[in-house]
């Protein structure tokens, strides 16, 4: 019980950012945002006990490099294209 609300209190802090970035990039994904924060938390915690079980850090390094490519998936940023200038007619 103790660890799970250590994870639940970890996670209700994830929910306001995931919120809103859910609704800023994702509104329509099917998800929510505190499935994705279970998620989030599972790699997190996955990744110190494999850091752990294997004396250093490079796994859980590249566990977030992983979640973070993840994140990026759910989360398109929108491409901001500059216009070309208008031509001018000439007369």
């Amino acid at each position: 019980m103790a660890v799970e609300r250590e994870l639940a209190v970890h996670i209700a802090g994830l929910l306001p950012d995931i919120t809103a970035a859910k609704a800023r990039y994702a509104p329509t994904a099917q998800w929510t945002p505190e499935s994705l924060g279970y998620y989030i938390q599972s790699v997190l915690q996955g990744a110190f006990v494999f850091a752990k079980a294997k004396q250093g850090p490079d796994v859980a390094r590249e566990s977030i490099a992983h979640l973070r490519n993840y994140l990026t998936l759910l989360f398109p940023r929108p491409t901001h294209r500059k216009r070309a200038p208008a031509r001018k007619e000439t007369p």
